[in-house]
């Protein structure tokens, strides 16, 4: 995500807030889903939502973060102009984004490596085996790569490969999708029930595992595109994270890296629509229905001020509990909470933006 600013605040029992200005994004990627009529996306969607999804995690990777709740909710577009392409069979058509551009957000929870960690993590249907296991190694990066694959399976199938809330079905529905859990990880597990089941889920797994049935690319040749969807969703699932697919390994699978198959283009007379596009308030001009992804932002320091163009100010990536430079945040407190406006009027709402979240005003 986009940072237009930064600046620092206090709430009203005297706590301090380091604050970001975040770009604004509309449908979350179940949005797509739901829109396309709860199926699978077209499969050149997949790879490039898929591609930049890892090319962000991938920057998480380096630093050695977790996000530990990235999800289909959690992975929200840039731009929702889609189309409809002709179904070939007269069925009902496949929803094509013009401009497909999926970026992760909610970091309220990630944690860097050496931070102290809280267990469990994720939401149950992404939770990964080492958090559903309580595994004596502990979680960590590879965590979030079962989440997006968990991910990239919803867009494929639109459909929850693991959907449940009860331990030991999420344990068999791995076991049935991905064959046995590893000796090695069942006997680190310290959730002894949650063992349990997964001993007895590898007992009565599958041979071959059904995953790429379940992707709905089952029966594809080597070679092939949805062959290589599938082993790359595989790698990203492995039941071991220490065996499973880093982010910038991810990106140079044949999957990604082929570029196969290309986006459909529009057809000659497709209408081109917004998915969900933003309501203006009562008092306001109607919005355009399909805005541009990255409008213009203007700022007020405080809510009584006039408004007038701002730069946006250059801020220090700083973990968790560590302040900005004295200088920055005096300067950044000086001004105290802004109110900002979509200069376009493309999303004629503003946005204060105050300890970690967003609300209209």
């Amino acid at each position: 995500m986009r940072c237009f600013d930064s600046f620092a605040t206090r709430d009203d029992a005297g706590e301090e807030y380091w604050c970001l200005i975040l770009e604004w994004l509309d449908a979350s990627l179940y949005d797509v889903v739901r829109a396309n009529g709860n199926r699978g996306l077209h499969l050149a969607m997949v790879r490039v939502m898929l591609s930049q999804l890892l090319e962000q995690l991938s920057v998480l990777q380096e630093f050695d973060c977790t996000h530990t709740d990235i999800k289909h909710k959690n992975c929200c577009l840039a731009d929702t102009r889609h189309f409809l392409l002709p179904a070939s069979d007269r069925g009902r058509g496949t929803m094509i984004l013009a401009r497909p551009h999926a970026k992760l957000i909610d970091y309220g929870n990630a944690v860097f490596e050496g931070d102290r960690k809280a267990h469990p993590i994720h939401t149950k249907q992404f939770r990964a085996p080492e958090v559903l296991l309580n595994a004596a190694q502990g979680w960590g990066p590879p965590s979030d790569v079962w989440t997006l694959g968990v991910t990239a399976a919803f867009l494929l199938s639109g459909r929850l490969l693991f959907n449940s809330h009860e331990p030991g079905e999420l344990v068999r529905a791995m076991a049935d999708a991905l064959g046995p859990f590893p000796a090695a990880l069942l006997a680190g597990a310290r959730d002894g029930r949650a063992r349990r089941a997964a001993e007895q889920a590898s007992a009565a797994a599958r041979d071959p595992p059904r995953l790429a049935e379940q992707l709905g690319l089952g029966g594809f040749g080597e070679g092939t595109p949805e062959a290589a969807c599938a082993d790359l969703v595989r790698r990203m699932l492995s039941l071991d994270p220490a065996e499973r697919i880093d982010a910038k390994a991810a990106l140079r699978h044949p999957f990604l890296a082929a570029g196969l198959p290309a986006l459909p283009q529009r057809p000659r007379g497709a209408e081109l629509r917004a998915l969900r596009p933003s309501a203006p308030p009562a008092a306001s001009a109607s919005a355009p229905a399909a805005p541009e992804p990255a409008a213009p932002l203007t700022a007020a320091a405080g809510e009584g001020a006039a408004r007038g163009e701002v730069s946006p100010r250059r801020s220090r990536l700083t973990r968790p509990g560590q302040s900005p430079a004295p200088a920055e945040k005096d300067a950044l407190s000086a001004t105290g909470p802004r109110v900002l406006h979509h200069s376009s009027g493309a999303f004629p709402r503003e946005c204060l933006w105050v300890g970690g979240s967003g609300r209209e005003v």
